[in-house]
């Protein structure tokens, strides 16, 4: 990757080799009266390109998968033995998102708009890699994380107006970026995002009654997606998901 990357308000880039992880979150710790977001893991694997996206504390429960021929956003195995008989764990399933410049795909975005942020709580102790913080956007704006994946010998980037968080190598030799910007949010765009983060609780109970609720926000990037309902039958959609912040004492850790 070349280019200038614009300083906004984050850390130094995490550089992970294969099937690492690389962990962020919105947050000003320095701030006696912080608030923040949700800790997000991307995690590679060793033997192949896949990859997974998920909130730290759900990533036992539903995360975004990104497989060679076919992305989806499932629960989980452990999860699915829980849910009613004739439900699908299959919540999307499609096909990766056309090349937008040669040997890239933008696979997601994670949104974090400043609306969406609650009142700080520790971080439990993350290992082998500790957990990122990036300063918080401002009031009436968001920060958005976007995925960029690399195929070998894909195009060098030239980046300006987003700052690098981490990048991921892959078996295949591809890279896996992230990259972040910051972005205004209006009102009518505000209100349609509590609109979907109260809608989404609604979603996940559905599939099983007490599963939490909601993510702090994945737009999933596609032109075209099959949307899978709870028997598996699926439509084209537009798709976001998004998840309430679970109070300090949710044990759940990667």
């Amino acid at each position: 990757m070349v280019g200038t990357m614009t300083q906004i308000f984050k850390p130094e880039p995490q550089v992970v080799g294969v099937g690492g992880i690389i962990r962020w979150a919105v947050g000003d710790q320095d701030d006696p009266n912080w608030s923040r977001s949700r800790t997000w893991n991307l995690c590679g694997s060793r033997n192949s390109d896949d990859v997974y996206l998920a909130p730290r504390r759900e990533m036992h429960r539903v995360k975004l998968s990104l497989h060679g021929t076919w992305w989806r956003l499932a629960l989980t195995e452990s999860v699915a033995k829980g849910l009613p008989e004739g439900h699908n764990r299959l919540l999307h399933k499609w096909s990766p998102t056309p090349e937008r410049w040669p040997g890239w795909r933008h696979a997601a975005t994670v949104r974090v708009p400043h609306s969406s942020l609650q009142p700080g709580w520790p971080e439990p102790t993350a290992k082998p890699r500790p957990v990122e913080f990036v300063r918080p956007p401002h009031p009436g704006y968001e920060l958005r994380f976007d995925l960029l994946l690399g195929a070998p010998g894909g195009a060098e980037l030239a980046v300006s107006g987003a700052s690098e968080i981490g990048q991921m190598a892959l078996p295949s030799r591809g890279l896996l970026i992230v990259l972040m910007h910051e972005v205004a949010v209006d009102d009518a765009e505000e209100q349609r995002l509590a609109e979907q983060r109260r809608n989404a609780g609604q979603l996940h109970r559905i599939h099983r009654p007490g599963l939490p609720g909601y993510w702090v926000g994945v737009v999933i990037d596609r032109r075209r997606c099959s949307g899978a309902d709870r028997h598996g039958h699926g439509e084209h959609r537009e798709v976001t998901v998004y998840a309430r912040v679970h109070p300090p004492g949710h044990s759940h850790q990667r």
